[in-house]
């Protein structure tokens, strides 16, 4: 067939290589606009840490959660990174960053917070109908 072109990807194709997900738990108790702040800051920070278009950056928080740490029930925080690889992107400064971030916000002393990060096979994450693999 002649004059047909090869359809170029998306460019946001592309930029959907991390699709980074973001899970905080925390024994504390948030207002609501302190939920929104917070979840806006990591939406924002998450972006970009990973380069990635914020548009596919999803973040969760869950408030109020039964949890102790060392032995207290003072208040710590848990947090899940999810992606789909971290070539080339620092786990400590990522995980510093979120601690910054995290004490800012929730008031959590940063020897308090466990950060678990999660490089997820592309044939294991789905998204719009289909995996990435």
């Amino acid at each position: 067939m002649t004059g047909h072109l090869i359809p170029l990807l998306n460019p946001d194709i592309e930029k959907t290589k991390h699709m980074p997900v973001i899970k905080i738990q925390t024994n504390k108790a948030l207002s609501k606009d302190q939920t929104k702040e917070l979840l806006a800051a990591t939406s924002r920070k998450a972006s970009e840490w990973l380069n990635k278009p914020e548009a596919y950056v999803q973040c969760v928080l869950e408030t109020s959660t039964a949890m102790m740490f060392a032995g207290s029930n003072a208040p710590s925080a848990l947090i899940e990174v999810r992606s789909l690889g971290f070539s080339g992107h620092s786990m400590d400064e990522i995980s510093r960053s979120l601690c910054i971030l995290f004490h800012a916000h929730l008031k959590v002393p940063e020897d308090r917070i466990f950060i678990n990060f999660f490089d997820i096979e592309r044939s294991n994450w789905g998204w719009n109908g289909r995996t990435f693999a």
